[in-house]
């Protein structure tokens, strides 16, 4: 269900990114999903692989899943905390995330390095079952989807306006 979600909200902002940042990729879920349906986009799996509560959380988890997809050849794993991302500025079409904000402890600071790193226009799809406030410099709340079935979980799309 996430995964059509998360295609819907593709579907109606984003047309062909080249780089996409998957950040807090855990074992690999959301950035397959961006693969599958953007068929020549590179996928940079941002995570710090410290999250007791994803089973079998690991570096080497994540590239055998990926394999397994086939998806090796476009996705670079990225080991780092969201709030010190080692990439420059406007490096990103497209931020993705799933189920990762409300873990992060300094939201404010991980939010604005996102926004560091997206290039001017691009987008930002955040999803997760509560968000406790979105105000960003440079940024707009494009628009939410959810679907009703899905007990507050919703995808806020954001894009960067300079």
């Amino acid at each position: 269900m996430l995964s059509e979600l998360f295609k819907k909200a593709f579907s109606s902002v984003i047309q062909d990114p080249s780089k996409v940042l998957d950040a807090g990729c855990g074992l690999g879920f959301l950035s397959s999903v961006v693969m599958d349906y953007f068929k020549n986009t590179i996928v940079y799996g941002v995570d710090n692989f410290q999250d007791t509560n994803l089973k079998d959380n690991s570096i080497e988890k994540l590239r055998k899943n990926i394999s397994i997809l086939g998806f090796d050849k476009r996705f670079y794993i990225i080991s780092s905390d969201l709030t010190g991302i080692p990439f420059r500025d406007n490096s990103f079409d497209v931020i993705v995330s799933n189920l990762v904000y409300h873990n992060i402890k300094n939201r404010d600071v991980a939010l604005q390095e996102l926004v560091r790193i997206l290039k001017p226009y691009g987008f930002i799809l955040l999803g997760d079952l509560f968000f406790y406030r979105l105000q960003l410099k440079n940024v707009d709340i494009v628009s939410e989807i959810y679907d009703e079935n899905l007990d507050k979980y919703k995808i806020v799309i954001l894009k960067k306006v300079i």
